[in-house]
């Protein structure tokens, strides 16, 4: 009997769900701190606390006007915008050029993780050509400075 299931790897998709929901976590822990926090205080402190609050408000509200009102809008706009971009760096597409910028920079690193992936044969690379990163102990056997330096088997892959 055979094993039918079949996994699949991440998705665009799922990348941007998984950013969406840690930074949604983030910003509800980060409220959820202040009542934690508010809570570990006697009822007469947290009263000091809060008239506090309301007389800083009170100065800004005297010191910019009606503006002061905004923040009420501007401040959730801001953190969603944040939240967006944080979630939109979470693609592959800009992950893979931040990988490619750095490679591009001189991050032997980041250029070995290219060639790395792109070497796979579960996407289909027979070989790759690279003088620059075809170490053996650094990349796979698909990897090399020439075709002549291909294993035989892969070698008589790619020439056929």
């Amino acid at each position: 009997m055979s094993d039918t299931t079949q996994t699949t790897g991440p998705t665009e998709n799922g990348n941007k769900a998984k950013a969406a929901s840690r930074y949604a976590g983030t910003y509800a822990a980060g409220a959820l701190s202040i009542f934690v926090a508010l809570g570990t205080f006697t009822p007469e402190q947290q009263q000091q606390i809060l008239n506090s609050v309301h007389q800083m408000y009170a100065a800004t509200q005297q010191f910019v006007g009606a503006a002061a009102n905004i923040w009420y809008i501007v401040f959730p706009v801001i953190a969603i915008c944040l939240g967006e971009r944080g979630v939109d760096s979470s693609g592959f597409k800009a992950m893979v050029d931040k990988v490619f910028a750095a490679a591009q920079g001189g991050d032997r690193n980041a250029a070995l993780t290219i060639v790395r992936a792109a070497a796979a044969p579960q996407i289909g690379t027979k070989a790759i050509i690279n003088p620059v990163l075809s170490s053996p102990n650094d990349t796979p056997p698909q990897v090399a400075a020439s075709v002549s330096e291909l294993p035989p088997q892969i070698k008589h892959e790619v020439t056929q």
